[in-house]
């Protein structure tokens, strides 16, 4: 837990050390795998039901009956929390947040490995909120040794709202083409294709698709099927057999490490003359030389 437990058991807003100790730990575990890490901040499943059996927000610390220092998250009463990831929460709720970001950033900002995610699949109200954590991050970030890539995730949010923040990095939903026919990548922002919230069509031909618009895929595991409140290890959530079994995944980089951007400048393209399939690189300048 972030936040340290008092003797009946409800939080406080005191931070559990410990919790920040294994979070740099296990950063710098991974960047000794050579592997970023997309440090999610917040996480939209947690402050309502999303049509899940149970409901997170009864265990939330900003619920009421969970903590001893007089929040609210539930300014409405309904029983769920959302209004915490907006600006119209209490003061004392953004307050407390942007005093965890900042002991976020402390502990793991002398490290390479790191982008932050504001929040996982945060409802649509939340966006004036995101725009103030990404610049609240970017401002404290200036006065530190190291500055890293902000990033901003949509699903339910439209990617409009995605392109238009302050962010490094976007995640897109599958609408605007990014489900089977992604857009180039425009060169406004890092663009991460995360098959959870884009359930791309046509799986294999999509990976090679999207590594030749300039865009990123990321995978998600397949997972028993999971509900709050349920748990059913025989069934799975996720993608086709062959989409996973197959080395798709693994062949964009391997493709990437071939023909290196640093050596050599690459066009995307389509449809061209020499292109056996309708996605392909196509080597725009030292034409003699082959990847």
């Amino acid at each position: 837990m972030r936040f340290s437990s008092s003797r009946a058991g409800r939080t406080s807003a005191r931070f559990n050390q410990q919790y920040f100790d294994r979070l740099r730990q296990r950063v710098v575990v991974a960047g000794e795998r050579g592997i970023y890490v997309s440090v999610m901040l917040f996480q939209g499943w947690s402050v309502e039901k999303k049509g899940q059996v149970g409901n997170p927000w009864r265990g939330h610390p900003f619920n009421k009956a969970n903590n001893i220092n007089g929040i609210d998250g539930d300014r409405n009463d309904d029983g769920e929390g959302p209004e915490i990831h907006t600006l119209e929460s209490q003061k004392k709720i953004t307050e407390i947040q942007e005093k965890y970001v900042r002991k976020i950033i402390d502990t793991v900002n002398d490290l390479n490995n790191v982008l932050y995610e504001i929040g996982n699949e945060m409802h649509v109200g939340s966006v004036p909120w995101q725009y103030h954590m990404i610049e609240f991050i970017r401002t404290y970030e200036r006065s530190k040794p190291r500055q890293h890539p902000i990033g901003m995730t949509g699903a339910p949010i439209a990617n409009a709202a995605l392109f238009d923040s302050p962010a490094d990095w976007v995640s897109p939903t599958g609408k605007d083409g990014y489900r089977s026919d992604p857009p180039p990548a425009d060169g406004r922002k890092v663009v991460i294709a995360d098959v959870d919230h884009i359930w791309p069509k046509q799986h294999q031909q999509w990976v090679w698709k999207s590594f030749t618009r300039g865009l990123n895929t990321a995978f998600m595991d397949l997972y028993g099927e999971t509900k709050i409140g349920r748990f059913i290890p025989s069934a799975h959530v996720g993608w086709p057999r062959d989409f996973v079994q197959e080395p798709t995944c693994g062949r964009s980089p391997h493709h990437t490490v071939r023909c290196p951007t640093a050596s050599a400048r690459y066009q995307v393209s389509r449809r061209q003359p020499r292109c056996v399939r309708i996605f392909c690189l196509r080597r725009a300048v030292f034409p003699g030389r082959r990847c």
